[in-house]
């Protein structure tokens, strides 16, 4: 939801559109932040109960604090397709870990904007195979015995339809870390140009503020954990 404004402002008068990224992201470099602004897109780092990349409203004129921000209606998770080849494996804590996080997103954030960025190939399974250090020929390495490439490919476009069609996610797939960046730029000056028209009568009472959204992510987390204890 657009946060609160007054009287004829508009969002673009009264707010700057500001990427999140979760410290845990730890391939986005200062070099790459340094990409972001260079193209007139801020950015802060933080810790984030959920998801990868976050997007706020800040009060323009001030630099960009959390503490002060709105948060908007869109929450990104970023996967690379090595890393989903765990989903293969749902008794795995690889696997645990993917299911538990499309869960989290979905029922704690609040968030109706849910987005699973898979990063690579998924019919590309050159990743897959190694080359033992003496050299020689590269060997498949299968997430189980008996698993083969047709087999790893196939449960990886599974796994993402999964998530699309069975878990409401919109699904984006991008081929590698600078064809992201690429996205999440395009994505801020798009949110921002959606919302920068917006006025006080398009403004919903209902926005929150980025402490308000961790503390509600925090107590439903909390309540459905004591529920199950």
């Amino acid at each position: 939801a657009p946060p609160p404004l007054q009287g004829d402002e508009t969002y673009a008068d009264r707010y700057e559109t500001v990427l999140v990224v979760d410290v845990s992201e730890t391939k986005f470099t200062e070099r790459d932040l340094e990409f972001f602004r260079n193209a007139g897109v801020k950015t802060l780092r933080h810790s984030l109960d959920a998801g990868d990349f976050a997007w706020v409203a800040c009060p323009k004129g001030l630099a960009p604090s959390l503490g002060d921000a709105y948060v908007l209606d869109i929450l990104i998770e970023r996967k690379e397709v090595n890393d989903l080849r765990a989903s293969i494996i749902p008794s795995d804590k690889s696997g645990q870990r993917f299911v538990r996080q499309k869960y989290r997103m979905k029922n704690y954030s609040g968030l109706k904007n849910l987005v699973y960025l898979i990063e690579g190939n998924l019919r590309n399974v050159s990743a897959m195979f190694r080359r033992d250090r003496g050299g020689g020929a590269r060997t498949f390495v299968p997430t189980h015995s008996g698993m083969t490439t047709v087999d790893m490919v196939g449960r990886l476009l599974s796994a993402r339809v999964q998530t699309e069609i069975f878990h409401g996610f919109k699904v984006v797939n991008t081929m590698h870390l600078e064809d992201t960046k690429r996205l999440l730029k395009n994505l801020t000056l798009s949110l921002h140009a959606t919302y920068g028209p917006l006025s006080c009568a398009g403004a919903s009472k209902k926005a929150r503020t980025f402490a308000e959204y961790e503390r509600d992510f925090r107590e439903i987390k909390h309540k459905e954990e004591s529920t199950v204890k």
